[in-house]
């Protein structure tokens, strides 16, 4: 029995390029993530997006960098190309267009709704989500997972310091995150690192230790 999600959480899902052409993303797919959870492209309500289809630069919404075209669901895949702002507009959003075209960035998150799903599990109602419907709202270039080639690389090619710490330090919090009293230690790594936020987690692990 289909469930209606109650809560409007955004939820966060990797997307990585296409093999043709490095503007062109599979924003979304069928494939199990890291969770366990399945997306099914064909519930994807894109009427909303494709009103506004912004392109941002890891969910910053103070940092737009271009707009998403022709976003279509292609059998078990949701794509789109990527149209970034004109070159010249910003010297960081054309440090980043040449990152995209050497394939140093070379992933996206989609920023969604939940609307219907299902556990995979019937048993397991905090184990892995079926989807079956959700509603698109944005779409950003992100730098994770993060590797030091990648950074190695941008480095090697000249980029600027301050588009090296904004493309590749978002995620040092994630990585490494605070571990001294009195730091502050994000809620909700998922929209970067893919993984289930924390409050998902624990519920998962409580409901397999019986006490919920």
């Amino acid at each position: 029995m289909t469930k209606v999600r109650s809560s409007d959480q955004i939820q966060h899902k990797f997307g990585e390029q296409s093999e043709d052409n490095p503007f062109t993303f599979v924003m979304s797919s069928e494939a199990k993530d890291r969770t366990g959870d399945i997306i099914r492209q064909s519930g994807w309500d894109l009427g909303g997006f494709k009103r506004n289809p912004i392109a941002l630069f890891a969910h910053e919404h103070s940092f737009p960098i271009g707009t998403w075209k022709n976003v279509r669901v292609e059998g078990r895949r949701l794509l789109g190309d990527l149209v970034l702002a004109a070159q010249g507009t910003s010297e960081r959003i054309d440090e980043i267009r040449s990152l995209l075209e050497q394939r140093i960035l070379k992933a996206v998150s989609v920023g969604f709704r939940v609307r219907e799903y299902e556990p995979i599990e019937k048993n397991d109602p905090w184990g892995a989500w079926d989807i079956t419907k959700s509603e698109l709202l944005e779409t950003s270039v992100v730098s994770v997972p993060a590797h030091q080639d990648a950074l190695m690389a941008a480095k090697s090619l000249g980029i600027s310091k301050s588009t090296q710490n904004i493309v590749f330090d978002a995620v040092s919090g994630v990585l490494h995150p605070p571990r001294h009293s009195g730091e502050k230690r994000q809620s909700d790594y998922s929209h970067l690192t893919g993984e289930p936020s924390d409050l998902v987690r624990v519920r998962r692990d409580l409901a397999r230790r019986g006490q919920i």
